[in-house]
């Protein structure tokens, strides 16, 4: 429909082709658990500055084994990014000194303003047995009306009578949401996750990852779950060779950079003899040119995004007041609501034509 809207000969076929897709796949019917699900963004109660964490030359040694040497991060507010490597390279023990548990290393660490990390642990002891699901939310946080606190639980699939369940009753995916959801709604506004996909069942792992992604503060977690990978972070550290290297975008962005990268390596290789070195140097210059602009057009796309989205929300509101008794009952302030309502369809469109074309130079 967006693409129709345009009205361009380009986006009509692509709309067409598209059309065509979708008449060939099978129709099936959602499962009921995610016909309940509620989309909420959660917001911490207290932000951070933008500056979330900065990290100058950590180094880690077990003995004569080194872990990681030389490591620098730079993670700012909103950010979601995900660490992964082998097992036994040092990601637990990356995330212990970030959380100021393991104290014994080298390089410094400083967090911005107003940032309080917390760690979410699938067996936290945090929750009281005998206490209904509603009691220990609303416990946690008592200045919260009824229903804003059922609307928190039912977007973490707890509906009508299933909030008078005992803590005590509830299986592993269960507590983990409601911990969860009391971290989200608490001052920290920094999560780390050490694999908290791990154990759960698909409903839980769906509304993990739902609330991940909606969440407006700073997530820094350790996975191996390739669908959660995919789906959560903006962004992959990955340790190895004693260093942490980033790669911004999901999982499978990260496997095809690193597959460019070893391609790109072999032709080198195989070139060496008759590539001058200026001509590596100017190539290189090019590629770094060229994941500048990427990233550059990733933000205006993201940016543009969320312009879409707060201006779709502007005339959703607009739409109530024409509703209200007060506003239709009188002529001049439906015409001046009218016209507010015009100006943003306005606005809108220009931003989705604004988006289309970027969308379109991030595929070129």
């Amino acid at each position: 429909d967006q693409l129709k809207a345009f009205g361009r000969e380009k986006q009509v076929k692509r709309a067409r082709s598209r059309e065509k897709l979708l008449d060939k796949m099978e129709v099936v019917e959602k499962p009921n658990y995610m016909k309940k699900r509620a989309k909420i963004t959660f917001e911490p109660s207290v932000k951070s500055g933008k500056d979330v964490l900065k990290a100058r030359g950590l180094s880690k040694s077990y003995g004569e084994r080194c872990l990681f040497q030389n490591v620098d991060l730079d993670i700012y507010r909103g950010e979601k990014i995900a660490l992964i490597g082998a097992n036994g390279a040092g990601k637990s023990t990356l995330f212990n000194i970030l959380l100021g548990v393991d104290k014994s290393f080298d390089g410094d660490i400083d967090f911005g303003t107003n940032v309080y990390p917390v760690y979410f642990d699938q067996e936290r002891d945090d929750l009281q047995p005998d206490k209904t699901v509603l009691e220990e939310v609303w416990s946690t946080y008592p200045n919260f009306t009824e229903t804003k606190v059922r609307n928190m639980l039912g977007a973490f699939l707890f509906t009508g009578d299933e909030v008078y369940k005992l803590i005590g009753t509830l299986s592993g995916g269960e507590k983990a949401r409601i911990s969860l959801l009391k971290l989200m709604l608490s001052d920290s506004n920094f999560l780390f996750l050490d694999e908290p996909t791990n154990h759960l069942d698909i409903e839980s792992k769906e509304v993990l990852e739902d609330a991940i992604t909606n969440y407006e503060g700073t997530v820094f977690v350790i996975s191996h779950d390739r669908y959660f990978l995919n789906k959560v972070p903006d962004q992959i550290l990955v340790l190895e060779d004693q260093s942490v290297k980033s790669y911004l975008g999901n999982y499978d962005y990260y496997i095809e950079k690193r597959a460019a990268e070893k391609a790109a390596l072999e032709f080198a290789n195989q070139s060496e003899d008759t590539t001058t070195k200026t001509q590596l140097k100017i190539q290189r210059k090019k590629d770094k040119e060229k994941e500048k602009e990427e990233k550059k057009l990733k933000k205006q796309i993201t940016e543009t995004e969320e312009a879409i989205h707060n201006t779709e929300l502007e005339i959703e509101n607009l739409n109530e007041l024409l509703c209200l008794e007060e506003i239709y009952s009188n002529p001049e302030k439906v015409k001046e609501v009218t016209e507010q309502k015009s100006d943003k369809e306005k606005i809108l469109h220009e931003l989705m034509s604004t988006w289309e074309m970027l969308l379109e130079a991030q595929q070129d």
